[in-house]
C-alpha cells in the first residue's frame, strides 16, 4: 500500500500522502476510476490495487458516492466520533467540507464488506444509546434486511 491507510508499518508519509490525494486533491488526474486503474495497470504491469499510485477523479459525475454521510441533527457528531473511537474502536471521518459540525462519515477506502459495515453500524447505535439520543429506527435493522438476502449458506 503506497497512501492513505497505513494499517501495516505505522508510515506517516504515506498517511500524508493519501491526506494530499484524497482531501487536497493533488495527484494525477483521471476522468474517472476505470479510466485510472485500467492506465495505471497497463503502465504498472502485475501491479496489485494497493500499489497503484496516487490519482484523483477529475470528473465530479464520476466520483464515487460511496462513502456515506450521516447527518446528525441536534447531536454533536465530534462528541459522537469521540466516544465511537474511544469507547467502541471505531474510527469514523470527518464530514466533507462545509458539514463541520452537521456530520460524520463512515470513510471506508474499500476496507469493509457488508457484515463490517452491520458492526459498524451497531457500534454507531450504541453510542447513540449512550449519548441519550433515542432511537427512532435501527440502521443495523435496516442494512441487515438489505444485506440478509445476498449472504447464503456454504
Amino acid at each position: 500500500m503506497v497512501i492513505t491507510m497505513d494499517r501495516y508499518e505505522a508510515d506517516w508519509g504515506m498517511v500524508e500522502k493519501g491526506w494530499h490525494t484524497h482531501v487536497l486533491g493533488e495527484g494525477r488526474g483521471f476522468s474517472s476510476a476505470g479510466e485510472a486503474v485500467e492506465t495505471l495497470r497497463a503502465e504498472h504491469p502485475g501491479i496489485g490495487d494497493q500499489d497503484l499510485p496516487p490519482f484523483v477523479i477529475t470528473d465530479p459525475d464520476a466520483r464515487s458516492n460511496a462513502v456515506p454521510t450521516i447527518y446528525t441533527g441536534d447531536v454533536d457528531p465530534d462528541r459522537l466520533r469521540g466516544l465511537a473511537e474511544a469507547q467502541a474502536g471505531r474510527v469514523l471521518g470527518v464530514p466533507l467540507q462545509g458539514y463541520d459540525g452537521q456530520a460524520f462519515r463512515i470513510g471506508h477506502m474499500g476496507h469493509l464488506n457488508p457484515t463490517m459495515i452491520l458492526g459498524t453500524l451497531g457500534s454507531i447505535e450504541a453510542v447513540f444509546v449512550g449519548m441519550g439520543v433515542p432511537l427512532r429506527r435501527s440502521g443495523v435493522a435496516a442494512a441487515a434486511a438489505a444485506i440478509g438476502p445476498s449472504i447464503t449458506s456454504p
